[in-house]
């Protein structure tokens, strides 16, 4: 995940998360890689089309989306007490950012409503 911390007038991207940080989306293109008639790839690229493949092929068995697969083979060197705290901040993580989704509707709606 990539960050866009804002900081004063400075913006900074970084893979660390800092106090009222953003996420962006950096994922790669995969267009036009064959236009000139061969595929030009990075290692990374097939890896992760790979790996979904395979997500997909295997989701009536495991029943996990491409995401939660490669978050598991990403932390299948883990402990399972590591495994189990960070499926724990998983689950923090997503309920702070429903929580800037609601906080940002609020503040929208207050100045809508002219508060």
């Amino acid at each position: 995940m990539t960050y866009k911390c804002v900081t004063g007038k400075k913006v900074t991207y970084t893979d660390e998360p800092c106090v009222g940080a953003k996420v962006v989306d950096t994922t790669p293109t995969h267009g036009l890689d064959k236009i000139s008639g061969s595929s030009r790839k990075g290692a990374d690229v097939i890896k992760t089309e790979h790996n979904k493949m395979m997500a997909d092929a295997l989701r009536p068995i495991s029943g996990q989306t491409p995401e939660e697969r490669a978050k598991a083979i990403k932390r299948v060197s883990l402990s399972p007490q590591d495994k189990l705290e960070c499926s724990m901040l998983d689950g923090q993580i997503l309920d702070e950012r429903t929580q800037e989704v609601a906080l940002y509707q609020a503040r929208k709606r207050f100045k809508d409503l002219k508060c």
